[in-house]
């Protein structure tokens, strides 16, 4: 059973994102970006409680409680009646955030590779928890195209799906927004470096963004 899947989206000799990682220890599933795993992660628990919080090792030197490296916490989403899938998690990467060049010192092994999303839209990458299943469900359980597959102790699933979807003039304002708060505390401007964003809804719907605080040209949608 499979139990960590890498995926990079764009391509390996063009603009690209960088590289995520989603794992699962026992029934509990986690992600991150490889340029960041060491500081920042997501843990989504089997028992339904969510958090994004500092990694242990990183939190360590603060002198700080381990319990208090939680930057935010949340109750997962409801079941579906129908399908009895939970819609897990999102992660967002605009076409704009893509990059030629990257930070990460050594390249990851067997990486997923998804083409870019067209000028405007965005690669959102999602998520799904499905119930007690004999035997992973394929491309054909799923609307939108498939990356991988996850198996949990529990005999539940994770399929981690991704589509192309139009990115809003509000999306373009909220990522204009986060990357002058980031870039403001980068002495140094680097288009390598990349950030995260939290995001969340009402209907208790968590994505991260991913963007770049220094882009390496004008992006073409603020036009």
């Amino acid at each position: 059973m499979k139990k960590e899947l890498r995926f990079c989206i764009g391509e390996p000799t063009g603009p690209h994102s960088t590289t995520w990682k989603i794992w699962v220890n026992r029934s509990d599933v986690y992600l991150s970006s490889r340029m960041l795993a060491s500081d920042i992660k997501v843990s989504l628990h089997e028992s339904g409680e969510c958090q994004y919080s500092h990694t242990s090792e990183s939190f360590a030197h603060t002198g700080k409680r381990n319990q208090d490296r939680h930057i935010k916490k949340w109750k997962r989403r409801s079941i579906y009646p129908k399908s009895g899938v939970v819609h897990l998690f999102r992660i967002i990467i605009p076409s704009t955030e893509l990059s030629l060049t990257s930070a990460e010192q050594k390249e990851a092994k067997d990486i997923v590779w998804y083409m870019a999303p067209p000028i405007g839209y965005g690669a959102y990458i999602e998520l799904w928890l499905t119930p007690a299943l004999a035997c992973p469900p394929g491309q054909d359980e799923f609307i939108n195209d498939l990356l991988g597959v996850l198996s949990l102790a529990n005999g539940q699933h994770v399929g981690v799906t991704v589509r192309d979807l139009k990115i809003t003039p509000q999306n373009i304002e909220d990522l204009a927004r986060v990357r002058d708060q980031a870039g403001s505390s980068q002495k140094q401007k680097d288009p390598r470096i990349r950030g995260w964003a939290l995001t969340w809804s009402k209907q208790n719907d968590y994505a991260i963004v991913e963007f770049a605080p220094f882009p390496e040209s004008p992006s073409s949608e603020n036009e």
